[in-house]
């Protein structure tokens, strides 16, 4: 198993940092995002960084559908963490997530219908 590897629809993660090893809750990410090639996780809880072994793309296969959205190809946002959407211009939608990130999130238009149903959805989580 990878180091920071996640299973399909899992509660739990191990993070390594280290020589340590760290259970983390699929609950406490806010999103997920991709920086220099390298993928971390934000904790809903207290907006601390966490690296994550694997591709962005791999992670977010292994999350519940129902809870976290690739939003563009840097992020992936756990339905929990969306406080609203902000038309920005004509192509695109920035997200204002909680905690907030260290730049601005965006989704295009193209792409927004899809999300809008997906927040929709029933068996999805409301934001808190």
């Amino acid at each position: 198993m990878m180091e920071g590897a996640l299973n399909r629809n899992c509660r739990r993660i191990i993070l390594r940092r280290g020589d340590e090893y760290i259970v983390f809750r699929t609950n406490d990410i806010a999103y997920l995002y991709l920086e220099n090639k390298t993928c971390f996780l934000v904790d809903i809880r207290n907006g601390m960084n966490h690296k994550v072994s694997g591709s962005l793309r791999d992670i977010y296969e292994m999350l519940d559908p129902g809870e976290f959205y690739r939003v563009n190809k840097n992020y992936v946002v756990c339905i929990r963490a969306i406080i609203s959407l902000r038309t920005c211009d004509i192509n695109k939608v920035e997200l204002i997530l909680k905690p907030p990130p260290g730049e601005r999130v965006f989704i295009s238009q193209l792409r927004i219908s899809h999300f809008k149903e997906w927040i929709e959805r029933e068996n999805a989580f409301l934001p808190e």
